[in-house]
């Protein structure tokens, strides 16, 4: 900092920046829905690419569910599987935002 009566620089010391975690993103349960017997299979495919992608499916009956899905791979799914299977997703952040 610069004293301008005195004409010289004093030393100061500013406190540390914290690093601000990044905040977590949405995520939640995908489920997927077959209505027809001809789409039975494409939950077998849906299992398949969302283990590709690091998540644990079950199947409950001529559904599927999906654990801990992350937005983006929520739409992604989406786009992909949504022609054949009925999609629903409900997605929420993991801590509270203030």
């Amino acid at each position: 900092m610069y004293d301008c009566q005195t004409d010289n620089y004093t030393d100061f010391h500013a406190p540390a920046i914290k690093k601000v975690k990044p905040a977590a993103g949405l995520t939640g349960l995908l489920h997927a829905r077959s209505l027809q017997p001809e789409t039975h299979a494409t939950l077998a495919h849906l299992a398949a690419h969302a283990a590709i992608l690091g998540y644990t499916s079950r199947h409950k009956g001529t559904s599927l569910l999906i654990d801990n899905v992350s937005l983006d791979d929520a739409l992604a799914i989406n786009s992909r599987f949504a022609s054949a299977l009925v999609i629903s997703c409900e997605l929420r952040k993991t801590t509270p935002a203030r």
